[in-house]
């Protein structure tokens, strides 16, 4: 048998639950510094795990970093004091917070030029099935992510981060397209 104790507390873990306790929430609520930099031990690591999966390493500081005011201004103005919401009330701003840094793409990539088209067929090819299949039935069957999700056997989150990572990919790939297109005029 392994002591929980031993284990790393990471956010979203059991072992998270009894690291954080209501006099830390209160602590914390009241602006305690010592409690606010504990909070933020506890928490960093698996907002950082989870942040790096959505988007890649690029950005991951700045993110956990501004998760985690959010979760303490949270705190202060709504006064959480169950230990136990703490993992699904992070998970909330977490979500909020991720799905505000993805923007529309700029009105540049949404014609049909040539270039993004291309683009846009050779990202799809170099995907795997799964992350393909998953781009073609929300982009070309305009179908919700829940019903993506649940048709698929993936989560909404997974399913966001291939969106991420495909846009990226899609926006190299582009400009890869453009610069061989200026080359060759």
């Amino acid at each position: 048998m392994t002591d929980e104790t031993a284990q790393p507390k990471r956010f979203g873990e059991k072992p998270l639950k009894g690291a954080v306790s209501q006099e830390l929430l209160e602590r914390v609520g009241a602006a305690d510094e010592s409690a606010i930099s504990e909070l933020s031990r506890l928490l960093s690591p698996g907002l950082r795990l989870l942040i790096r999966r959505r988007i890649g390493p690029e950005g991951v500081d700045e993110r956990v970093r501004e998760t985690l005011q959010d979760v303490i201004e949270g705190i202060r103005r709504n006064s959480l004091r169950n230990p136990d919401e703490l993992p699904a009330f992070v998970r909330e701003i977490l979500q909020a917070r991720m799905a505000r840094h993805i923007e529309p793409a700029p009105l540049s990539l949404r014609q049909d030029s040539p270039d993004s088209v291309r683009a846009m067929r050779e990202v799809l090819e170099s995907l795997p099935a799964l992350e393909r299949e998953a781009l073609t039935r929300f982009y070309v069957l305009e179908q919700p992510v829940e019903q993506v999700a649940v048709e698929m056997g993936v989560s909404a989150e997974d399913l966001r981060a291939i969106k991420i990572c495909a846009k990226e990919l899609f926006l190299q790939k582009k400009q890869e397209v453009e610069a061989a297109a200026e080359k060759d005029a």
